[in-house]
């Protein structure tokens, strides 16, 4: 699986594969029946970057479930990616003080 494509001087995420496995975690979450608002993946920084927006969602069963699901599904597409792979941040969208909330998950994938 090519990651990176080499023209002329510049070093880029082969497009293919960030719509490719955007497809493949949007497929995967469905089959596992954690539904999220969205799934954005794309490059950052010669890196990968997914994007999963979690909409109203309880704390341990769609956010933490997210965490855990997401690293599962990356080795399943390609096992090579994940000891690179983790978490940068949740970013809490809204609240209401209960245990659902909304946010956006951010996730990288450093590529060599």
């Amino acid at each position: 699986m090519i990651i990176k494509e080499t023209n002329s001087d510049t070093i880029t995420i082969n497009n293919m594969i960030l719509s490719d496995l955007r497809k493949f975690i949007e497929k995967k979450l469905d089959e596992n029946s954690l539904w999220v608002d969205d799934v954005r993946v794309y490059e950052h920084s010669g890196n990968i970057r997914i994007e999963v927006d979690v909409e109203w969602g309880d704390w341990k069963h769609e956010h933490r479930r997210l965490d855990y699901l997401i690293y599962d599904i990356v080795y399943e597409y390609n096992k090579d990616l994940v000891s690179n792979f983790y978490k940068i941040t949740e970013e809490i969208t809204d609240e209401d003080g209960s245990d659902t909330y909304s946010a956006v998950h951010i996730y990288e994938i450093e590529v060599d």
